[in-house]
């Protein structure tokens, strides 16, 4: 979800800043777009929970 919408707002941006007629080079917009698709590590780290002895 949260990808989705950083997603999102950097195309808003994009948009809005194309619609005022704000300069950026492609390089920079390259840019943006490649450190989106980068691939992202996660760890997860599980937590035990001690179950009573029978």
């Amino acid at each position: 979800m949260k990808d989705k919408l950083r997603k999102i707002l950097l195309i808003g941006a994009l948009a809005a800043g194309s619609l005022i007629g704000m300069p950026m080079p492609p390089e920079e917009i390259e840019e943006l777009l490649g450190g989106m698709n980068q691939p992202k590590t996660e760890l997860v780290i599980t937590e035990e929970k001690d179950e009573p002895m029978s």
